[in-house]
């Protein structure tokens, strides 16, 4: 699989305004190309998610839009960055004209952009981030699972500073895994989330398949925010085929195993 780092279009590759589609209007943001340039050496994917109104509005065309892409793209081969893929959103629910106007599922914060990236590319989502300027963006990064981060200010030494802290965690922590199978005990699952934490710290990942746990249980376990992955599935599984569902989820180098079943 492969790693991405996603990024919004206005206001964090270039500085922000209304509309932009004329290459004379667009303005790279000091440190963006550079910065991508990182992502492009590391071997991520660097995928541009963009809402892009003005077509629904009418004020451009999508072949304007294209055309201004391939100059961006041809700034970037200049400087020896790559963009690897756009995807943009055309619609409005409010003030689209014809075609255009539709409540889509590819307007962020809605995540059918980068839905459509993630399947496209192959991408790892636990291992790919995302950057935009407006909280729509990490919204739409959240809710996807992705890793999400602010550009505030057109300020990309903080963000550096932000995200090369955030990679230098990921890559040097001893990551271990816990699966857990309950059929009935929840506190059993509590218990052994929170020895996990201690032992263990942050950055691991617990994947949870729970057949019985109530909601409010869940909830108190969604709330450890060491947690990579919380997987709460209410279904009648045998211990069989719930280990083998788990372990389909669980990444990590070790993994420990707690298999509590009670008919």
């Amino acid at each position: 699989m492969n790693k991405a780092l996603f990024l919004d279009r206005d206001g964090t590759i270039n500085e922000y305004g209304e509309y932009i589609y004329l290459p004379k209007d667009f303005v790279f943001i000091k440190g963006a190309v550079e910065f991508i340039r990182k992502f492009n050496v590391m071997g991520y994917k660097v995928i541009v998610i963009s809402n892009q109104a003005g077509i629904a509005r009418g004020y451009y065309t999508e072949k304007d839009l294209l055309a201004l892409q391939r100059w961006v793209d041809g700034r970037m081969e200049s400087q020896k960055a790559k963009i690897d893929a756009w995807y943009y959103c055309p619609h409005h629910p409010i003030y689209g004209k014809g075609k255009y106007l539709q409540d889509c599922d590819c307007r962020k914060p809605k995540t059918g952009m980068l839905d459509r990236a993630v399947k496209d590319f192959d991408i790892d989502i636990k291992g790919s981030i995302m950057v935009g300027d407006k909280e729509w963006d990490a919204e739409c990064g959240e809710r996807a699972g992705v890793k999400s981060f602010l550009l505030r200010n057109n300020d990309y030494s903080l963000l550096n500073n932000e995200v090369d802290k955030y990679l230098s965690l990921q890559n040097s922590a001893s990551k271990h895994s816990l699966l857990i199978v309950n059929k009935n005990n929840a506190a059993l699952t509590e218990n052994a989330v929170k020895d996990f934490y201690a032992k263990y710290g942050g950055l691991n990942e617990v994947v949870i398949v729970d057949n019985n746990s109530s909601d409010a249980s869940l909830e108190r376990l969604r709330s450890f925010d060491h947690m990579a992955r919380l997987l709460a599935v209410k279904r009648d599984l045998s211990e069989a085929d719930a280990i083998k569902y788990g372990r389909s989820f669980v990444g990590g180098i070790d993994l420990e195993m707690k298999v509590y079943i009670s008919e």
